[in-house]
């Protein structure tokens, strides 16, 4: 089962604001994975914790 991504703290969640979601726009095929959290509600990045990088990873 994959695990849920986490909400956005910044507003409401429901349809309309879904999880966030993995940006991995940064990673390429010479380079280490590097991603971070996108919310697509308010357009905020944030980056994932330590704990969010060893199991979303």
């Amino acid at each position: 089962m994959t695990p849920q991504p986490p909400y956005c703290p910044n507003g409401p969640h429901g349809p309309q604001f879904p999880a966030l979601w993995k940006d991995t726009s940064l990673t390429g095929p010479n380079t280490p994975e590097r991603w971070r959290w996108f919310c697509n509600g308010c357009g905020t990045y944030w980056e994932p914790t330590p704990e969010q990088k060893a199991r979303f990873t």
